[in-house]
């Protein structure tokens, strides 16, 4: 699929709605007739809709930040969730679930008020649903009065407040569903206030009794909410990522500055003169005219935790312990190549520390193994067999005199990791005793030539089950943290990191996967795991790679951030090891990473501008009209904004990309 290509579709009719259903069945002959029936329950969600049917919402859960302008939205993983129960409209399908946007003091916040301007929270049981799958446990409800009304959308909006989109080019390694349907707000967020999303559905109530309905009610059910808060509209900070090229400052003196965000234009000019070493030519193109004054002012404009703004706040550096050790040259040229000191308890009980590195280093470090390496005069020998104890992989650094627990860390984590799943270490177990006997098969077939033995050659081949097991290992698939990032300053909140993997460290991770049962030679270690087709199409120990970790709510609550290396999209693989940390592994170098969000994947929102008198109870909401078959959609207050069949596509959000440079 093209680029700038956008497949969206009105929606995605489930074939048979939920429900109840009576299947009847009739059978007759000479002898006898006979009748029986089925019943049976297509279920769909009444009550609650599950954080696993949510990919994304926008803004995101308890965001704080620019949102002017936004409509919010919900996007599900399952296409054609909001049509699951038929409810017509003029004799169209609509959805049967909507997005309502509240503000926070629009709730009755008092249990008990008596205010009938306020939206009242209650509490209902599933047993008095109708239709009901579950009993007896609670769902809310809400009671909207009548003033608030106009905010919630009528059947024929719901219709055009819903659609499915299609990606043709999906990334696989997001995970990420082809097909996905959004559910958007009527309502637009404005500056310094606090909302509430809710994912809800209208209720019809007969005494103690509900029922769905696709007809517009005061009585709304709750299905899915969150939160968030939008920042006053003239909200300014300095942020030296924004201005790299267009504006320098002393790099050296960079980190000790503190930039408050500043409200209003006065109080950020007033910060700038307080600090005119830092920022005279700023000033001065400020004042040369008012083209660069609006490109100045629209960089300083503070973002918050909106995409745009938690990007241009990332930490980026290489991977590596950022505490400093003073005093001693080759401490800190260890710590320069991404080792800790971590505290090593010794068999005889005694406690000393030692030098610790996980997979990732920085891009100084280069270890090998004799046996592995593209020169065979260098590197660490390990003899004739893969090392069969950690202990073989201690090493002594005389600089520093301490011990270097890299690598036999790697070989006892393997090892741990194997014995964790029996399965496989039987599989291990069983594949190497075919190995054996098959060696012995040939070498008795050599010395005995007239008698030759058969030979299974099928037994060379990696069993799936050993083979799955490590594809996950390589890829840090459910792989223990503290191995990775074994100190917190190495991936603080909010840091992009990008590193070196270490071959060394993964093969003696596999060393110790395959130090169960007998000897495992180094031979046979390379000719039947490492150069497995599958295998190697995850990890080469002859290739170099090199990678990126990032840690950021941005993982969270944009699961379909667009990533790539020297403008070219795909990895090696991509895996999350935590709900804000993900890696992503490429194969080779790279020196730039480039992070955005392409359009079919973008929110929905207008530029709203910086000076603008609120009418909260007729501006910003979304109407719709047909006129000649054309339909017509606007949003109040901002009456220049029409068009004809555009919907949604004028309100997609575009975002330039923001680019890292490795220097």
């Amino acid at each position: 699929m093209a680029e700038n290509t956008i497949n969206v579709i009105t929606s995605h009719i489930p074939q048979v709605a939920a429900g109840k259903y009576r299947i009847n069945v009739k059978s007759e002959n000479e002898i006898l007739t006979a009748s029986s029936s089925v019943d049976f329950i297509v279920s769909g969600f009444v009550s609650q809709i599950p954080q696993t049917e949510i990919l994304s919402v926008y803004p995101p859960k308890e965001g704080h930040g620019n949102y002017a302008g936004t409509f919010p939205m919900v996007q599900f993983r399952r296409s054609s969730l909001p049509w699951d129960f038929e409810f017509i409209a003029e004799g169209e399908r609509i959805p049967y679930l909507f997005l309502a946007l509240f503000e926070e003091d629009e709730f009755d916040q008092e249990s008990g008020s008596i205010d009938s301007t306020k939206i009242k929270i209650r509490n209902g049981n599933t047993s008095d649903l109708d239709p009901g799958y579950e009993k007896d446990k609670e769902f809310t409800y809400l009671t909207v009065p009548k003033g608030s009304m106009h905010l919630l959308p009528d059947a024929d909006e719901m219709r055009h407040l819903a659609h499915v989109r299609i990606q043709e080019d999906q990334n696989t390694e997001m995970n990420s569903p082809s097909q996905t349907s959004i559910v958007l707000s009527k309502r637009m967020a404005f500056p310094e206030k606090k909302y509430r999303a809710v994912v809800c559905s209208y209720l019809i109530r007969s005494g103690n009794t509900f029922r769905l309905s696709g007809e517009k009610t005061e009585v709304l059910i709750v299905l899915y909410q969150w939160n968030f808060e939008v920042l006053a509209n003239n909200a300014y900070q300095f942020n030296d990522l924004k201005f790299r090229g267009f504006y320098d400052e002393n790099t050296s003196e960079r980190r000790n500055y503190e930039n408050p965000v500043l409200y209003g234009e006065d109080k950020l000019f007033a910060f700038l003169e307080k600090n005119k070493s830092r920022f005279g030519s700023m000033l001065k193109d400020i004042n040369s005219d008012d083209k660069k004054r609006s490109e100045i002012l629209s960089l300083l404009k503070y973002e918050g935790k909106t995409l745009k703004g938690l990007l241009h706040e990332l930490k980026f550096s290489e991977i590596g312990y950022h505490k400093t050790l003073m005093g001693n040259q080759w401490i800190a040229e260890l710590i320069d190549l991404g080792k800790v000191p971590l505290l090593h308890h010794l068999k005889s009980g005694g406690k000393i520390v030692s030098w610790y590195h996980g997979p990732f280093v920085r891009s100084g470090y280069n270890v090998v193994f004799k046996e592995f390496s593209i020169n065979p005069e260098q590197g660490i020998d390990l003899g004739e067999n893969i090392p069969d104890h950690s202990e073989k992989l201690i090493f002594y650094s005389k600089d520093t005199n301490m011990l270097d627990l890299g690598y036999a860390a790697a070989w006892q984590l393997g090892r741990l990791l194997v014995m964790n799943n029996v399965k496989v270490v039987q599989e291990i177990k069983k594949w190497k005793h075919q190995l054996r006997i098959n060696e012995l098969i040939l070498s008795q077939n050599q010395e005995y030539s007239p008698v030759n033995l058969s030979v299974d050659n099928s037994v060379r081949q990696l069993p799936d089950l050993i083979r799955n097991f490590i594809i996950n290992i390589l890829k840090f698939v459910d792989f223990p943290y503290d191995y990775l990032f074994q100190d917190e300053t190495m991936l603080p909140e909010g840091s992009l990191s990008y590193f070196k993997l270490d071959n060394t460290w993964v093969l003696s991770l596999l060393f110790g996967i395959f130090s169960i049962d007998n000897d495992f030679k180094i031979r046979d270690f390379k000719r039947y795991v490492l150069h497995n087709s599958s295998l190697r199409e995850v990890f080469d120990y002859k290739k170099d790679y090199t990678g990126f970790v990032m840690h950021s709510e941005i993982i969270s609550n944009w699961p379909q951030l667009q990533i790539e290396t020297d403008n070219i999209s795909g990895f090696q693989y991509v895996t999350d090891v935590a709900s804000t940390v993900r890696i992503f592994l490429v194969n080779g170098t790279f020196k730039t990473i480039s992070l955005y969000m392409k359009n079919e994947n973008a929110h929905f929102a207008l530029d709203f501008p910086n000076q603008y008198a609120v009418n909260k109870n007729t501006d910003g909401l979304l109407t719709f009209s047909n006129k000649n078959g054309d339909t017509e959609y606007s949003v109040s207050g901002f009456e220049k904004n029409i068009y004809k069949n555009r919907m949604p596509f004028d309100l997609l959000f575009r975002q330039s990309k923001v680019v890292f440079t490795i220097s």
